[in-house]
């Protein structure tokens, strides 16, 4: 579990605020809690009681979910030590599975770190390989990536080169800028104020709208032909539709804030879609989109629960294994209307080793071409069809699945630690 950060407090903090701060730290520490007793033991507990009754005695309630968290440490580490270290494995998939001891791709990624930030020869072995190490995009990189390789590859020698843009990060997960790497002087800091790719016209207004002070200006690149670029070769306009909204709503916001905005969104896109039709837009997407795509209805049900409605019909899809089934298929028998898309049956026997289907005689073969051209074309509701793949094997139901489908879908972090409190100092 995510360890809990112990608040600034002084004489004159306003216990309100701080009772409230108190019990949201409860409650996350009990659903991570509530998820690992779930996903080790398959038991489930009653919901996290309110704010009103933690309040009547918090320091007894942390106590009992700091041993129920330390019981359960117990038996997970008990567990670990009676498991064979060999057959803990890399599973191939998006996720950790705690009932199997396997780990996915972010758990890669975070025993990686660990090691080599453990291990002087993990680090010696990379610096005698590598001279250079480079990352692209390090503004949407993991922060524990970034740390490992500047606080710890690079004190055996590499060079680490980060490039990217802070301005310019998609993800709230990544690490975003480096700034304080950069004012403890573990890294100098260049810009790059040559713009290769930009009108002069897009510059100048990047230029006005960053907040990190940097001015970039045109840079001239040879063209395919050899000829150097002028200046009117890149020239362009800027156009800034914009409209007002008091607040962006929230997942919890009411519906009529959430389609005031959307009103809002949808007009300013509709005034830039006016005009030259030989430019190419990016177009966000909204209500129109998935009408014209074919999902008006499943974009409604998010809809009104998410503002982030693409983010989370994608997220859905992942936890429950609709686009593994999706690329599976799509691997066998391509949905692109693209005339040259061919068939990928190295894809389709690499996926289904991966989920453990073994391939060994022509009737196998036969099996598989009969249980997806099935799922291809069964006319069944999503979930009844999702379940005959996992039923014929074609797919291995993962534990993010029956924790999602459970509601206990927080993200899995291995070890646990304790609720650290003000209250109760632990």
């Amino acid at each position: 579990m995510t360890v809990g950060h112990e608040p600034v407090v002084d004489e004159h903090e306003d216990e309100k605020a701080f009772n409230k701060f108190e019990h949201e730290q409860y409650k996350k520490h009990y659903k991570d809690y509530q998820k690992r007793l779930f996903q080790f033991k398959k038991q489930t507990i009653e919901k996290v009681i309110g704010k009103r009754e933690y309040d009547e005695s918090p320091e007894a309630f942390n106590e009992q979910l700091n041993s129920l968290i330390l019981s359960l440490n117990e038996e997970l580490s008990a567990e670990i030590q009676r498991k064979d270290f060999s057959s803990i494995e890399y599973n191939e998939t998006q996720f950790n599975n705690l009932s199997e001891l396997t780990y996915g791709h972010d758990g890669l990624l975070k025993i990686a770190c660990l090691l080599v930030s453990e291990f002087q020869l993990l680090r010696k072995i990379l610096a005698d390989k590598y001279d250079y190490i480079f990352i692209d995009e390090y503004q949407d990189t993991a922060p524990d990536v970034i740390s490992m390789f500047i606080e710890n590859v690079s004190k055996d020698g590499p060079v680490i080169g980060l490039f990217g843009d802070s301005v310019q990060a998609i993800y709230s997960d990544g690490v975003g800028d480096v700034n304080h790497y950069i004012q403890s002087n573990e890294i100098i800091k260049i810009e790059k104020e040559d713009n290769y790719r930009c009108s002069a016209q897009v510059i100048e207004f990047a230029n006005r709208i960053r907040y990190d002070g940097l001015s970039q200006e045109v840079a001239l690149k040879t063209k395919a032909d050899g000829e150097l670029e002028t200046i009117a070769d890149r020239q362009g306009t800027v156009e800034l539709y914009y409209a007002f909204v008091d607040t962006k709503p929230h997942a919890r916001s009411s519906q009529e804030d959430k389609t005031e905005y959307q009103k809002k969104l949808d007009f300013v896109i509709a005034q830039a879609n006016e005009g030259d039709e030989e430019y190419k837009a990016l177009k966000l997407t909204n209500k129109s989109i998935a009408h014209d795509a074919g999902f008006p209805t499943l974009f409604e049900i998010f809809d009104e629960r998410y503002l982030e409605v693409k983010d989370e019909i994608e997220r859905k899809l992942v936890l429950w294994q609709f686009q593994s089934l999706f690329e599976l298929c799509d691997a066998y028998q391509p949905f692109s209307n693209d005339p040259e898309a061919r068939p990928n049956y190295n894809d389709v026997i690499s996926r289904l080793k991966r989920n453990g289907f073994e391939l060994k005689t022509i009737e196998d073969k036969k099996r598989i071409q009969t249980n997806i051209q099935e799922i291809i074309e069964s006319e069944e509701g999503a979930f009844a069809t999702l379940e005959k793949a996992f039923k014929s094997g074609l797919l291995k139901k993962a534990e993010s699945n029956e924790n999602f489908s459970s509601g206990l879908h927080h993200p899995f972090n291995f070890p646990d630690n304790l609720l650290h409190s003000r209250r109760i100092g632990v």
